[in-house]
């Protein structure tokens, strides 16, 4: 079945058909006939009437309409929505809405609505009933597609301005400011595909959502140094796992953006802006920057594989595609009881030759990678005790002893 975007201007907070629904979380991309709950609540502005509603919604299919001289593809979405009325109007009610949004925009092109309510009004000893229906339609103009501010750096510049680290078992984690208001913490992880925040934490910290709820964070600073419209989403459930403590992930699409520099001696880490014109140190290994993520190759086990480093791992991991190429003998290591689907783990005997340093041989745990361009990742056991610079914009990376 044909899968495309939702492209609302704010994505609806929804629950995918399934078990039980599943979890709430912004509807970004479904296929045809897909079927999602959305719960809305309203208050009139007196603040004396307030509606309850919950919608099933189907996403019917494309259609192809005419408008001025140009045919448009349209998704069509059919909703009914079931509304409790409480306050001056007490009652319930049904409506039956028809969208069609106009495919890879983020507009309403049209919409019609049909409804039928049943409540009571007036004061107890003059309780009056009443039914009210009706039908209307919308159409919208067309306007230019919804854009969201790309990512910049106006003050990302002292690389100097170092700040402290901390690091738990799920990873290396830093203090930041959100909107200029907002005080916590991110992981920072460099192979994550978006940085994120957690959906619980947004509702408790954003009282009052911005007019961009999916991208609510226009301004985020670490230490002295500014990242505007940083693209921060809000996510329910996510694959990296995050705390109320620990509230969001730092991904690829800033990271790469920057130089970063993880001091792990003095526990110190700093992200700025790359120096213009600046020589590439004689020690250092280039990478290839693919799909944001550093790539360079490094000797495993006498063969070469397609390396790069994260921080959300403490010892290295391999993929079970190259443990197979290499014939490697896996051993099964019982992990941890507070992580049922953790309690085997297979790991691996490697060698390690890096091109700056002897090698090592270490254990590595083997993990699916899936379509990821890398084979092996080097944790943060790699950089104990050293200093690591990578320079995404020039695609070098450094590793220097410490004293």
């Amino acid at each position: 079945m044909k899968s495309f975007h939702l492209d609302y201007p704010f994505y609806p907070v929804a629950q995918l058909e399934g078990t039980n629904y599943g979890n709430p979380v912004p509807l970004k991309e479904a296929t045809c006939n897909s079927i999602y709950k959305v719960f809305e609540d309203e208050t009139s502005t007196s603040g004396n009437l307030s509606f309850k509603k919950t919608s099933i919604n189907k996403i019917a299919g494309l259609e192809t309409k005419e408008f001025k001289d140009k045919d448009l593809d349209l998704i069509r979405i059919e909703s009914r929505k079931d509304i409790v009325l409480n306050g001056d109007m007490e009652g319930t009610g049904s409506e039956k809405v028809t969208q069609y949004l106009i495919k890879d925009t983020r507009e309403l092109y049209e919409e019609t609505r049909e409804f039928k309510y049943e409540y009571v009004v007036g004061e107890e000893s003059k309780r009056v009933a009443e039914v009210m229906t009706g039908a209307y339609s919308k159409r919208l103009i067309l306007k230019e597609k919804y854009k969201r501010s790309n990512v910049s750096f106006p003050e990302l510049t002292n690389k100097e301005d170092k700040i402290p680290y901390y690091t738990n078992n799920i990873g290396l984690f830093i203090p930041v400011t959100l909107n200029s208001t907002i005080n916590t913490k991110m992981y920072i992880d460099p192979t994550s595909e978006s940085s994120f925040m957690d959906y619980d934490f947004y509702v408790q910290n954003f009282p009052e959502k911005p007019k961009n709820y999916f991208y609510p964070v226009n301004k985020m600073s670490v230490g002295s140094n500014n990242i505007l419209n940083p693209g921060i989403e809000i996510v329910k459930d996510s694959n990296v796992k995050v705390d109320y403590k620990i509230p969001g992930v730092m991904g690829k699409n800033i990271i790469s953006k920057s130089v970063i520099i993880v001091n792990d001696k003095k526990r110190l880490f700093s992200l700025s802006e790359p120096e213009p014109g600046k020589k590439i140190p004689s020690k250092s290994l280039l990478f290839d920057l693919v799909h944001n993520v550093p790539v360079f190759e490094l000797t495993v086990n006498g063969s070469t594989a397609k390396t790069t480093i994260s921080f959300n791992t403490e010892e290295p991991q391999i993929s079970s595609k190259l443990v197979k190429q290499l014939g490697l003998k896996t051993i099964k290591i019982a992990g941890s009881k507070d992580k049922p689907e953790e309690n085997v783990v297979e790991k691996v005997e490697v060698i390690i030759t890096p091109t700056d340093r002897s090698y090592f041989k270490t254990q590595a745990t083997v993990k699916d990678f899936g379509n990821d361009d890398y084979d092996f990742k080097l944790g943060l056991n790699y950089i104990k005790g050293k200093e690591l610079i990578i320079n995404y914009k020039d695609t070098w990376l450094l590793i220097n002893d410490t004293k």
